[in-house]
């Protein structure tokens, strides 16, 4: 039996919080307990959860895996005890870079091309920088070492041309100004890549309250550079301090969850992430579908309440905006779950008779909240698929004519047989 198929094994309160907050958000915590009690459907949640959270973390420190996979050495050869101190150097810098380009490109007019080649130059002026500080290499950030292998171990020159040429390519290869250039290589490509990272958090950043212009989005910005090299840097201090590979990999990880939950701590929200897992899940569905009302004593309600009709009043449009284990709640309008910010959604929402709406209270306090929300049971719609342009048509009932009179299905010719009648 795998881990998966165990719900026990999992730490069920986190998406029972992660229910409870949506609950909370859109006004209805009524719904919790009776959502709570399916252990699959907790266990799936949760499941969605972390691959996703995992999936979001590995995207903000891909620079950091990037430098990894090309400076982190072999068994027989480690890393310099100073790689690490000039990635972090180099992540300074890239951040410096970003935060700049960040701060005067945030303008609601177009860029114009001195904005690009000054930002172009100012990449090249990063190589630079980055190539000088590999090749000075003072004690403290040793980035390329200085044991090469020397001239004097090769032969004499050869008289023939292309000996000569292939002496030369050797000469190269193990020349310093080569690992310079590779190492230099390494962390500008973790740098540029770098912009993948700050796309991530900005996608979320509306639901994370995250500032978005200004000086403090750029200091946000300056931010995610550092975090996205920062657990590189610590696998490399491992791999320098002849440390394995899994050591390496083990203390990166652990320093990477103590950041993440440090930012939980101080304000960072999961709420975006959670909703997005709920999506994905069909918990939220913002498609409008089409459902029929079973039950005709409850059709004059759903139009009451705004849901558009579709052919007849049999037929509703609606959005689903909860549905776990047994329960559904299904309103006319969809939610913004992931474009408007929580605090203004969640302002007055857990007082929703004081909010205004052309719900009649009387329906309002009997079967819908103030926005036209119900929670119908399995018998009274169901989910389905109408194509295009369908329409209820009432046919009158087939005229019998005198001349033929209508015969019952089974019916058959009597007959008589021995002065006895039989059917």
């Amino acid at each position: 039996m795998t881990l998966f198929s165990r719900p026990e094994r999992f730490p069920l309160p986190i998406p029972a919080i992660l229910i409870y907050n949506y609950l909370r958000l859109i006004g209805h915590k009524d719904l919790f307990a009776a959502s709570v009690l399916s252990l699959a459907g907790l266990s799936a949640l949760l499941q969605a959860f972390l691959l996703l959270w995992v999936a979001l973390t590995i995207s903000v420190i891909a620079p950091s895996g990037i430098v990894c996979l090309f400076l982190s050495g072999t068994s027989d050869k480690r890393p310099t005890r100073g790689l690490p101190a000039f990635v972090l150097l180099s992540s300074v810098i890239w951040a410096a870079f970003y935060t700049t380009a960040g701060y005067f490109g945030d303008s609601p007019t177009p860029l114009t091309w001195r904005y690009w080649a000054t930002v172009v130059f100012m990449l090249f002026a990063i190589w630079t920088i980055l190539g000088a500080i590999a090749w000075w290499s003072p004690n403290f950030m040793s980035a390329v070492p200085d044991s090469a292998p020397k001239a004097a171990n090769w032969s004499p020159p050869p008289t023939n041309r292309k000996a000569r040429v292939a002496n030369r390519f050797r000469a190269i290869w193990a020349h310093r100004i080569w690992r310079c250039f590779c190492v230099t290589a390494a962390i500008f490509g973790a740098g540029l890549y770098a912009v993948f990272s700050i796309y991530v958090i900005s996608a979320f950043a509306g639901s994370l309250h995250l500032p978005q212009h200004g000086w403090k989005a750029s200091a946000v910005l300056f931010s995610i550079i550092l975090f996205s090299f920062f657990p590189g840097a610590v696998y490399l201090k491992v791999r320098a301090s002849n440390g394995s590979h899994g050591k390496a990999l083990k203390v990166a990880l652990v320093v990477t969850i103590a950041l993440t939950y440090a930012a939980l701590l101080n304000g960072f929200s999961a709420e975006p992430i959670a909703l997005v897992a709920m999506k994905g899940m069909a918990v939220i569905d913002n498609a409008e579908r089409t459902y029929e009302v079973v039950k005709a004593d409850e059709r004059p309600t759903y139009q009451a309440l705004g849901y558009r009709p579709r052919a007849t009043d049999r037929f509703v449009q609606a959005f689903i905006r909860f549905q776990f284990a047994d329960v559904k709640l299904v309103c006319p309008n969809k939610y913004p779950f992931l474009d408007v910010p929580s605090s203004s959604v969640n302002k007055g929402r857990d007082t929703p008779d004081d909010s205004p709406s052309p719900v009649p209270p009387e329906l309002r306090t009997s079967h819908a909240d103030s926005e036209g929300c119900l929670v119908p049971t399995k018998d009274e719609i169901r989910t389905v698929d109408l194509p295009d342009g369908f329409s209820l048509q009432s046919h009158p009932p087939v005229a019998i004519s005198p001349s033929r009179p209508a015969k019952h299905v089974g019916q058959s010719k009597r007959y008589t047989r021995h002065g006895r009648t039989k059917c």
